[in-house]
């Protein structure tokens, strides 16, 4: 075969190759791109990814000339060196591929076109060139572009295949539209929550929360804490870190920026809110619990992600998990000095015990300046699942994930503080 009619097949077959890939970003969804059939599988925006990095790599190294990939490594923003290809890459690796399929698309072009500037001046000689002598007989240029070929294609066929896997899976069955739940606790009886938790309760588990969020590399300096109700947590915590706070219910914020008047407050569900920026550590107290099915808590997980940045850490601290969980009572509350009293009595139980919830019922007592009680009943539906799932959800969002039991000298279970770290 002469030089033109190799350069002219060559071009063809990289060129499919460019159409398959733009074939298969085109309309991809993010939920599409990084959906796994199981939890070693590979997805698709790692697997265009990975073939668009060997190709890059592989014809830089044949041309002598500078990889397309370093005018994209940043836009990317993965947590690799700058010569990962994705070769040996682990399951944890896999997920933290989770860019914009645009992206995967226009690195592609790059690489192509830096691809079809090498083959159109190919001559008979450097096809010929020995590029890898650990082969028997040694690899050569043209070896190692028909290699090329053969790798992008066999994983364009996965991602093909995922991707119609990902699409055609049976659509979860619609929610039923309901009001949502209103918690009198977030609501009218807002102004009383100093009386019923008060700050100084959360001393020690705070203490302890920091000696975990200090754990990012680097230095973590700005923490977002998700669910951050009357900010009792933040009260502590803002001496060692700059927080930003973020609660479902405006009044409980009210309550919060009194406490916290140099915090910055936003309102924001925990599932769904995305603040368009990164912090260095993610914290959720047990408003947690009120992801109650496992789909809700992966969205949780994956707003504390989508916030953390690389190398920062996210943690979560349940109340109780499926291993330590027991009925129970409690009672408390406290006087003010403006004449307000609150008294309570708090009864943990578990209606179902087949269902991933239970129920804490409030009843209140509340007396006003001028002598006058009211009572107050509030039910407030909890999450519960085992230590196995918290890790589950954490690693196949994209962290690695650990639990980690308090230290504290109350008269209690410790609660499991689940620490993720984002790669």
């Amino acid at each position: 075969m002469n030089v033109a009619a190799a350069r002219e097949i060559l071009l063809d077959s990289f060129g499919r190759v460019r159409d398959l890939t733009a074939g298969l970003t085109d309309g991809l969804s993010m939920e599409a791109a990084t959906y796994r059939p199981d939890d070693q599988a590979n997805t698709v925006a790692w697997l265009l990814w990975h073939l668009t990095r060997i190709q890059d790599d592989h014809v830089a190294d044949l041309a002598g000339v500078d990889q397309a990939w370093g005018s994209w490594r940043e836009r990317f923003g993965l947590p690799f060196d700058a010569s990962a290809t994705g070769y040996g890459q682990d399951s944890a690796e896999v997920a933290a591929v989770r860019v914009d399929p645009a992206l995967l698309a226009g690195y592609h072009r790059d690489v192509h076109d830096l691809t079809v500037r090498y083959v159109e001046q190919l001559t008979d000689e450097e096809l010929a060139r020995v590029v890898d002598t650990r082969w028997d007989p040694p690899v050569t240029v043209s070896v190692r572009l028909v290699s090329m070929v053969n790798d992008a294609v066999q994983h364009l066929g996965q991602a093909a295949y995922v991707r119609g896997l990902a699409e055609r899976r049976a659509p979860e069955p619609e929610p039923v539209e309901q009001a949502p739940v209103q918690h009198r606790f977030y609501g009218d009886l807002a102004p009383w929550w100093p009386l019923i938790s008060a700050p100084d309760e959360y001393a020690e588990e705070a203490a302890f929360a920091a000696t975990l969020l200090t754990q990012a590399e680097p230095a973590t300096r700005t923490v977002l804490e998700l669910g951050s109700g009357g900010g009792n947590n933040a009260f502590h915590l803002k001496s060692h870190f700059e927080m930003t706070l973020v609660d479902l219910s405006e009044d409980m914020l009210a309550v919060s920026r009194a406490l916290n008047p140099d915090c910055e407050h936003l309102a924001g569900d925990m599932r769904t809110v995305r603040l368009g920026r990164q912090f260095d550590a993610v914290f959720v107290h047990d408003a947690i619990e009120y992801m109650t099915t496992e789909s809700d808590l992966r969205l949780a997980v994956a707003t504390a992600y989508e916030h953390c940045r690389p190398g920062g850490v996210a943690v979560l601290v349940p109340d109780h998990i499926a291993e330590n969980w027991e009925p129970s009572t409690d009672h408390g509350g406290q006087d003010s000095r403006d004449g307000r009293s609150v008294r309570y009595l708090s009864w943990d139980n578990d209606p179902d015990p087949s269902d991933t919830t239970t129920t804490t019922e409030y009843a209140f007592l509340l007396r006003a300046p001028d002598g006058s009680v009211q009572v107050a009943h509030d039910s407030h539906r909890l999450g519960l699942f085992p230590r196995e799932l918290w890790i589950r959800v954490l690693e196949e969002t994209g962290f690695t994930a650990r639990s980690v039991a308090e230290v504290t000298a109350e008269h209690r279970l410790p609660r499991e503080f689940f620490l993720g770290t984002r790669p």
